[in-house]
């Protein structure tokens, strides 16, 4: 035994704590030592122990954590690699369908769908679209058939009738108003109807119809006929005030 593990179990006896790393002559390797006193009943050191640990057993051990962390790290890696591509087909992919089949919506094609048959959450909120398309569709081609519908009407109505709205915009005429007022198609008829409105004092009557909501009648000598107008405010579903519409009649004898 030489004179360092003497001095070691020497310091232990005094009642300290040893902890060495080096080169043990008794082992002839590097170790790693812990000695701790022993101590009686009355707090008296009666003896020691001294541990010793080969330094190679515990960088075996070191490597070993090292080497099992980075294959822990590794497949950490790999399965959220795994994990991003499941999700990235159960999310992402569903929600940029329903993104893209909404912009196609505003585009106003209404025939598009999601094909999302997910049996989740997203897929029901897939298959909700899918459905709200189909609705919106089916409602636009009824609109434009009620459209067609009254557009046939307006034409055939014998009397002339004019449409503005709040703004006192053209927005329908017939072509019996046309003939009425002796307009030729090629003509700006927007532009000459409110320029014969306001010549004949009647322009202000429509705008009076908007404002008070109340309908009025007005008799003018145009050119060398004499025309009734009837007018009338035009209301929206809760009673607000869209427009006017004219009904104009050749009341000449």
């Amino acid at each position: 035994m030489g004179q360092t593990e003497i001095a070691d179990i020497q310091a232990a006896l005094k009642g300290q704590d040893v902890i060495k790393k080096g080169h043990s002559n008794f082992y002839n390797e590097p170790m790693v030592t812990v000695g701790v006193p022993i101590f009686d009943n009355e707090n008296k050191v009666v003896g020691t122990v001294f541990l010793h640990s080969p330094v190679i057993g515990i960088n075996d051990g070191i490597d070993r954590t090292f080497k099992f962390l980075l294959i822990a790290i590794l497949l950490a890696v790999i399965l959220s690699g795994i994990l991003g591509i499941f999700f990235s087909l159960l999310i992402t992919k569903p929600i940029k369908a329903m993104n893209s089949a909404a912009l196609e919506m505003t585009q106003g094609n209404y025939n598009v769908r999601t094909n999302i048959r997910q049996k989740d959450e997203i897929g029901q909120l897939g298959n909700s679209l899918d459905i709200l398309s189909s609705k919106l569709g089916d409602t636009i081609d009824q609109l434009f058939q009620e459209q067609s519908k009254l557009k046939d009407l307006i034409i055939s109505i014998s009397e002339g009738l004019l449409a503005f709205d709040v703004k006192m915009k053209l927005i329908n005429y017939n072509q019996a108003g046309a003939r009425l007022f002796e307009y030729n198609w090629n003509d700006s008829i927007e532009e000459n109807i409110k320029m014969d409105l306001l010549k004949y004092g009647l322009w202000d009557e429509f705008k009076t119809v908007i404002e008070s909501g109340n309908g009025n009648t007005a008799i003018v000598d145009w050119n060398i006929r004499k025309l009734k107008f009837t007018l009338s405010p035009v209301k929206n579903s809760i009673g607000n005030i869209i427009g006017v519409v004219a009904l104009i009649q050749d009341i000449s004898e």
